[in-house]
């Protein structure tokens, strides 16, 4: 879902607040009370064993205060002693956007469903989904989670991984239905040649040539609104041939 609407978590917006209230802390008057009590405190509290947490999390470093049991927070250089709150500000958020994109990034590589959103290069909000048939479609040959044999063979009829409608003698997966199989052909080539043509030849060719073409056609690559849409159209042309029906 975060992929989709490129909303940061509730713990990294909290850990922005903590951490840029924590350089604050460091720049302000020792006569102010929120200094006062931060100073009487120290490193016994619970708010900031929570910074030293967070800090560590997001790759940030801490110096302890030479004599006193206070201490500031470093960039992953041991910089930072005397940048003002604005320059804290950003390097804080920049931070916590990274290690916010490596948990991401994590949790994906975790779930086989997820495989195709690996090309992503961090979460951002699309619109290619408005509540049609072609928008279902989509989302589950993203997640390959259409209904073709290799995710069904457990307890559809045939038993098998193979797919039914061409000789070829191999699984039915996502790739094979929209780029393979022989059944299709014609619908096939008339999206790819509108493909080509959107994408470019000489991009296309890499795009073979890295095993990317199926996470580009499903707008997993660069933002191609007429393509995607396209590709919804063939979605649905492909699953009515295939006998699912749909809407």
């Amino acid at each position: 879902m975060r992929g989709y609407i490129g909303w940061s978590t509730f713990s990294e917006r909290i850990g922005k607040s903590v951490l840029a209230f924590k350089s604050r802390l460091e720049s302000m008057d020792d006569c102010r009370w929120a200094k006062k009590l931060y100073n009487q405190n120290g490193r016994r509290s619970k708010w900031t064993k929570l910074c030293t947490r967070l800090a560590r999390k997001c790759n940030l470093g801490h110096r302890v205060e030479a004599g006193g049991n206070g201490w500031w927070l470093t960039d992953e250089n041991g910089e930072g002693r005397n940048w003002d709150v604005k320059t804290w500000m950003w390097n804080i958020d920049k931070n916590v956007d990274k290690a916010g994109l490596r948990k991401w990034k994590n949790a994906m590589e975790a779930k086989e469903t997820l495989e195709m959103y690996r090309n992503k290069e961090c979460p951002k909000q699309e619109d290619a989904y408005c509540g049609d048939f072609g928008s279902e479609l989509l989302f589950k040959a993203r997640t390959m989670s259409l209904t073709l044999n290799a995710r069904t063979h457990r307890w559809n009829e045939s038993r098998s991984k193979e797919c039914g409608k061409c000789s070829l003698e191999v699984d039915e997966t996502v790739r094979h239905f929209l780029m393979e199989c022989e059944f299709y052909r014609e619908e096939r080539e008339a999206f790819l040649t509108y493909t080509r043509g959107e994408v470019g030849e000489a991009r296309w060719a890499e795009l073979v040539g890295e095993g990317q073409e199926v996470c580009e056609i499903l707008g997993l690559g660069r933002d191609r609104p007429e393509l995607l849409e396209k590709t919804k159209e063939y979605l649905m042309k492909l699953w009515r041939m295939r006998g699912d029906g749909g809407r």
